[in-house]
């Protein structure tokens, strides 16, 4: 009798929560193409009021490469080819990065922003022959 009990409780529970969902879901709105591009607007806004004043995006020690290289390839992609964009590749362009992981990002977003590898590679030779 109490598994018979326990299995009706279950069910009971299920359908409660088949219900709720029903509802939830028959109640949320789907995006609408202006939505999104507010949301998208809204994003791009915040990242360039987020830029540093030296052109970089970071504000921990050590993360100003993948937080400028990551910001540069958004503004690219998004066509948003501006003061701030071209700021922010200076600062990659002028400093050396610490890791190999940062120099293959200034190479891809150099690379990127300029469409040429030589480029990339023209402006970090001399971190290869630096001890």
């Amino acid at each position: 009798m109490k598994l018979i009990a326990k299995t009706k409780k279950t069910k009971t529970s299920k359908s409660y929560l088949f219900l709720f969902a029903l509802l939830f879901f028959a109640t949320a709105e789907a995006a609408t193409q202006a939505s999104i591009d507010d949301t998208w607007n809204k994003g791009l806004a915040w990242l360039i009021q987020t830029q540093n004043g030296n052109g970089s995006w970071a504000n921990i020690q050590g993360t100003e490469f993948i937080a400028t290289t990551a910001a540069i390839d958004t503004l690219g992609r998004a066509n948003v080819i501006n003061f701030n964009y071209n700021k922010g590749l200076s600062w990659i362009s002028n400093n050396k990065p610490h890791s190999v992981d940062s120099l293959a990002r200034k190479i891809m977003t150099t690379y990127n922003s300029h469409g040429v590898v030589t480029y990339g590679l023209k402006q970090t030779n001399n971190l290869i022959s630096t001890p």
